[in-house]
């Protein structure tokens, strides 16, 4: 229903009120934003900014679920931390907010000026959990008071500290829809309201226009306040309201005045103490939130920084790759191997993606790459049980030495890597192919046939 009335309201805002609306504030529903590019006469136009308080609701919600899977260590990221990390977010993104609210200037000294702004966000978004830790080199002057605690970061496991900076990147990545510290408070208001005046989904109010009365009432209990009954019978009547309506919206107006001050004396007296949250995440099961939740592409200047960034961090030295190198010479059988080449472009995958046209999508391949399904077939079997074999055999020939090893990455280029099936000596690499369908010929039948096949590949120009 959401995304029906905003569709229906944007196709007729021309008409209505000679505008159009190119940018609405959005949450985690996916199917919104998508109805409104493809639905909307203009839609390919419209942008989407995102809800300051959705996004830092679900950074929380991220947050106490990297606490609760990391058994034995929960303590180190702990509900109180937590709330510290929530908290400066939400403080980076008003302070940027009011930064860029003040600029003045043309407009291509505000697009310089706001660029920088919300690279400064991003920057201090992926600095939250690292001050909250007690590293406070990366902290600035509004956010940080410089304080002594001990730096207890290095002491949280590395797999948790690499969750932690996910989650820190994946809200920093939103630093540009985050600037405008964006809320939807007003409609989340104004449906309260409507939920109030209907009785929430416990009645129908689809028949003889129930729930649209509903909903003008609500709006003008939004509007008006208490008094709109007031307000609206003088309206309509052209005539003072009687007496008894007067007393009665003057006594609902008195009793929220009562309340708010009410409030406000607890809260003051309790020494702006903030209550305390479930150590535990709010599962979300409706099909438009989430992690399939469509979500606007990246903006050019994010999309470069955050691939510099990732080059950098595959960036490997001549120790580290030794070490990686030994970790991984289980190959197929060793976790680290697959943690590993999960992130890098392998020699096995290389084909597939220099050979991808531009024409053809590369969600299928990436989603390949990046979460492999295990599977069996004949021909893997196959692989499996006379690839040591075909080594052996090859090293009985040779008279030499195959020795077994890991994932290599390349020095200068770290995203490339292979994973030879053996080594010999200090230049040479073995790699064993056992194809299924050449298992009843002789191996230099198989080998001729295999070459030829591509050789004419490489001749056509589709190798």
């Amino acid at each position: 229903m959401e995304a029906d009335i905003l569709v229906e309201g944007l196709q007729r805002s021309t008409e209505m009120h000679g505008v159009q609306y190119r940018t609405f504030i959005g949450d985690g529903d996916s199917s919104v934003y998508y109805q409104l590019q493809t639905k909307v006469e203009y839609g390919r136009f419209i942008k989407k900014n995102v809800c300051a308080n959705h996004v830092v609701k679900c950074y929380t919600s991220r947050l106490y679920s990297i606490a609760k899977e990391s058994k034995g260590t929960r303590s180190l990221l702990s509900a109180p931390k937590i709330k510290r990390i929530k908290n400066g977010a939400r403080k980076a993104v008003s302070h940027y907010a009011k930064i860029l609210r003040d600029c003045y200037g043309n407009t291509e000294d505000l697009k310089k000026e706001k660029s920088r702004l919300i690279q400064e966000l991003a920057s201090d978004l992926r600095n939250g959990p690292l001050h909250v830790f007690g590293s406070h080199d990366g902290c600035k002057s509004y956010f940080c008071n410089g304080s002594k605690a001990d730096n207890v970061y290095q002491a949280v496991p590395k797999i948790q500290q690499v969750k932690l900076m996910s989650a820190a990147n994946m809200i920093a990545d939103k630093a540009d829809r985050l600037i405008t510290d964006d809320t939807s408070n007003l409609a989340e208001a104004i449906m309260s309201l409507v939920a109030k005046f209907s009785g929430g989904k416990q009645i129908n109010r689809c028949q003889k226009g129930s729930y649209e009365h509903r909903c003008r009432g609500a709006g003008l209990h939004f509007q008006l306040g208490p008094e709109w009954h007031v307000k609206a019978s003088k309206a309509v009547t052209c005539t003072s309201p009687a007496a008894t309506l007067k007393k009665y919206t003057q006594r609902r107006f008195e009793m929220k005045r009562q309340t708010m001050s009410r409030k406000r004396r607890l809260f003051e007296e309790s020494g702006h103490r903030e209550r305390r949250y479930s150590n535990h995440a709010a599962s979300n099961s409706a099909p438009h939130y989430g992690p399939s939740c469509q979500k606007p592409d990246m903006s050019a200047a994010v999309l470069s920084a955050n691939t510099e960034r990732q080059l950098q961090d595959l960036q490997v030295d001549d120790s580290k790759r030794a070490s990686i190198e030994e970790e991984t010479r289980g190959q197929a059988s060793s976790p680290e191997w697959h943690k590993q080449r999960r992130l890098l472009l392998t020699a096995s995958n290389f084909y597939a993606v220099c050979t991808r046209k531009d024409s053809t999508p590369c969600d299928t391949l990436v989603k390949r790459l990046l979460q492999p399904k295990g599977f069996t077939t004949a021909a893997t079997e196959h692989r499996k049980q006379h690839e040591s074999v075909a080594l052996q055999l090859y090293a009985t020939e040779k008279e030499t030495v195959v020795q077994p090893c890991g994932l290599f990455i390349d020095l200068k280029h770290g995203f490339l890597a292979a994973t030879p099936d053996g080594l010999v000596g200090t230049d040479r690499i073995v790699e064993v192919k056992c194809p299924l369908k050449y298992k009843e010929h002789e191996p230099l039948e198989a080998a001729r046939n295999f070459s030829e096949k591509k050789t004419k590949r490489w001749r056509s120009g589709s190798l």
